[in-house]
């Protein structure tokens, strides 16, 4: 197994962990995370849940193109 296998094994488990999270929350949305939305409309700081959430879906937008030019996708 070469790097690229470890890596590409590593992201698919966090896409597994992450999908997973997000069907919870949508399934109980009071007890989920959907924090930003939550805490900007209770008038708390929201700025670190939003860019988390931002950079997860750069993370992922990054992982898919990976996939995509090196032929696996």
């Amino acid at each position: 197994m070469d790097w690229a296998n470890a890596a590409t094994g590593k992201a698919w488990v966090g896409v597994a962990v992450t999908g997973g999270i997000a069907a919870m929350c949508l399934r109980d949305p009071d007890a989920a995370l959907a924090d930003a939305a939550i805490y900007a409309r209770s008038g708390k700081s929201y700025m670190k849940h939003l860019s988390s959430g931002v950079a997860a879906l750069g993370a992922s937008a990054v992982f898919v193109a990976a996939l995509k030019t090196n032929g696996a996708a």
